[in-house]
């Protein structure tokens, strides 16, 4: 029988011929060799998939998988984790790229200090090209022993939700919901893993963030587009991701093994956003009730054509 590895790699993508290859290959590339590479490919319609079997044919560590369909970003998120065998998991963004020692540095990480569920290091930015725009400054400082301000420091302080690509321990990702399907739910997924452990930082610059026009959350102009890239079932009814939002920091509150005084305070955070976000939240409820009523034309204008 083939030994676990000791880290999973999980590399979801659609139509990332112009640097998947470069994600790749700053993979294979690390210091710490021990991993299994997972890609799924959003049944793409470029390259990629080309791209991804000559590597999986190269090295016996990448596994490339294909969606029959596009089933979206989200569920492709979550299926790379399920494929995954390490106790130690990654996400990795197919047009991101990792220095040789962002593995070897996070693994560390968290093999000196049994409260981190995740770690991840220091940042910079590329843009389409390549060209650099500057290192990123250092993320949430998650490392309370208090759950309740792990919580809050996640939900109130971070904003690029880039420690969701560093190394997490799997057991304790597996008790949570995973990434949903609408906007900022990777920051949800932070704020849910704080509430069980620590996250450890690596002030060494390992990680490169790719910024580009072409980004997952930068290409699409409208709600619609963007509801339909994180979930292709999702195309059809209302719409609510400010909501949505902060039911899965209520969600995230109530699956955690917290005491009541702690989930009172990390449901009390989750008002105070709401309370704070209150005109967005309107214009939710707004702009749910436009589609519900364009629907509604649209099905009468049908039934007399």
């Amino acid at each position: 029988m083939t030994a676990l590895p000791k880290v999973s790699i999980g590399l979801p993508v659609y139509n990332g011929e112009r640097h998947v290859d470069h994600a790749i290959a700053s993979i294979v590339s690390q210091t710490f060799e021990d991993f299994e590479l997972i890609v799924s490919d959003n049944a793409s319609t470029d390259a990629t998939g080309d791209i991804c079997r000559r590597w999986a044919e190269r090295d016996d560590r990448i596994h490339y998988v294909r969606n029959p369909s596009n089933i979206g970003a989200a569920p492709n998120y979550h299926q790379v984790f399920r494929l995954a065998r390490a106790d130690l998991f990654k996400w990795s963004a197919h047009d991101d790229m990792l220095e040789p020692g962002f593995l070897e540095s996070c693994a560390t990480a968290l093999g000196g200090d049994d409260r981190a569920v995740l770690a991840y290091t220091a940042a910079r930015q590329v843009d389409g090209d390549g060209n650099p725009l500057g290192e990123i400054p250092r993320f949430s400082h998650v490392v309370s022993p208090d759950p309740v301000e792990r919580f809050r420091e996640v939900v109130r302080k971070e904003r690029l939700n880039l420690p969701i690509f560093g190394l997490i321990r799997a057991p304790a990702l597996r008790e949570t919901a995973l990434p949903g399907s609408y906007h900022a739910s990777a920051r949800v997924q932070l704020a849910e893993l704080a509430l069980r452990g620590t996250f450890a930082f690596v002030p060494a610059v390992h990680f490169v963030h790719r910024n580009h026009p072409a980004g997952s959350l930068r290409a699409y102009s409208s709600v619609h587009e963007l509801r339909n890239w994180y979930d292709t079932g999702r195309s059809a009814g209302t719409y609510l991701p400010r909501w949505e939002y902060m039911g899965g920091l209520m969600g995230a509150a109530t699956r955690a093994p917290l005491s009541w005084r702690q989930r009172s305070g990390c449901y009390g955070e989750a008002v105070r956003w709401a309370f704070e976000k209150r005109r967005s939240l309107a214009l939710d409820l707004a702009e749910a009730g436009r589609q519900l009523v364009g629907s509604a034309v649209s099905a009468v204008r049908r039934t007399t054509a």
